[in-house]
């Protein structure tokens, strides 16, 4: 990879939404209606929009998303190291990524994990 390379975040998308972000809402609107009833109402009309399956798609979109991209990371980059590829799913899961910078250049993100980064992936995207 080259400096211009980007990596993005394991963002799974159901409708065009992220199926992270819509767990994220139903645990904000749980959240609030616990600690101010009053706004179930307000609650009701967001969420009542969404299908009643949709939290189990949203779960089973992010479990499979990571699961592929587990075994294609194993399997051709990092040499069947299950360390490594733990190691790289933790960073690039979407909800572990900087809300508003979705998709962070490879400099951002080895200068934000320093060494720890530098020995995850740099040795993966420059060996053949």
């Amino acid at each position: 990879m080259s400096k211009q390379s980007n990596l993005g975040p394991i963002d799974p998308q159901i409708g065009g939404l992220a199926s992270q972000a819509i767990l994220q809402e139903f645990e904000d609107a749980e959240k609030d209606i616990n600690s101010n009833p009053n706004n179930a109402l307000l609650w009701q009309t967001i969420i009542g929009k969404y299908h009643p399956t949709l939290l189990l798609s949203c779960k089973q979109a992010i479990e499979w998303s990571e699961k592929i991209v587990s075994e294609w990371l194993y399997y051709n980059m990092c040499n069947q190291d299950p360390n490594k590829v733990d190691n790289i799913i933790k960073i690039f899961l979407a909800k572990n990524v900087f809300r508003q910078d979705l998709t962070l250049p490879i400099l951002k993100i080895i200068k934000s994990y320093k060494i720890q980064f530098l020995q995850l992936i740099v040795p993966i995207c420059t060996s053949s």
